[in-house]
């Protein structure tokens, strides 16, 4: 008689545990799908220097075709558009911007909106990878300590004036590297127009091949470049 007991409370024990675990399933499923539905923007943020233009895009899961809306801070209508993706949109002001993707209600869904945030900045700063020189091009397995690396970076201020870069330094990414480059400065000025950054590198490419340098602009986004010379 214990053994049966026992072996019911088990059942039942046993039985209410694939309840449950069944109604976590259905409910995470029911979740899960609400979250696919609808629109959602790739990308919530922006951060562009003026002059620059950009793509916005959302992923629609419905049949419904979105509408776009480009707003300037006021709120007032600067643009719209019809399609999942706003093709090349370009800002020329500073400034907040926001794009709102629409799609209508019908019989099958609810309406659904996302937007995302357009952040225009009063600097624009390019790193001109093509004109960048090395004191002396890194070497599998050695150290670069001593080398320099300088680029050039073109910059356009909507002011004309003078503006302070906070000068981080740039990282490898690659298999097996931990090279790094830093400015002597806390700043850098720079003027409108170009400007040659140097920086002195530390670290090496142990395994060598073509590495990758990632370097943060004026506004905090990264722009990067493959070196198009092996490591050996």
């Amino acid at each position: 008689m214990m053994n049966t007991v026992l072996f019911k409370k088990s059942s039942s024990l046993l039985s209410g545990l694939i309840c449950i675990m069944m109604g976590l399933s259905i409910t995470f499923s029911v979740y899960a799908k609400q979250d696919c539905e609808g629109i959602s923007v790739a990308q919530r943020q922006y951060d562009i220097g003026f002059n620059s233009k950009l793509n916005v895009v959302a992923y629609n899961s419905t049949k419904e075709l979105a509408q776009w809306s480009l707003y300037n801070s006021e709120n007032k209508l600067m643009g719209q558009g019809v399609g999942n993706a706003t093709g090349e949109l370009e800002f020329t002001t500073p400034g907040t911007y926001k794009v709102v993707f629409t799609v209508a209600a019908t019989s099958d869904h609810e309406a659904h909106s996302d937007a995302s945030t357009i952040v225009v900045h009063s600097v624009k700063m390019t790193f001109l990878f093509d004109e960048m020189k090395f004191s002396a091009f890194p070497k599998k397995g050695i150290d670069t300590k001593g080398t320099t690396l300088k680029i050039p970076v073109q910059v356009e201020s909507f002011d004309g004036k003078t503006v302070k870069y906070n000068a981080p330094s740039f990282i490898s990414a690659g298999i097996a590297t931990d090279i790094k480059g830093e400015i002597k400065a806390e700043f850098v000025e720079l003027n409108p127009g170009k400007t040659v950054l140097t920086y002195q590198l530390s670290g090496s490419a142990k395994l060598g091949g073509y590495i990758m340098f990632d370097f943060a602009d004026i506004n905090g986004q990264i722009q990067s470049t493959t070196l198009n010379q092996e490591i050996k």
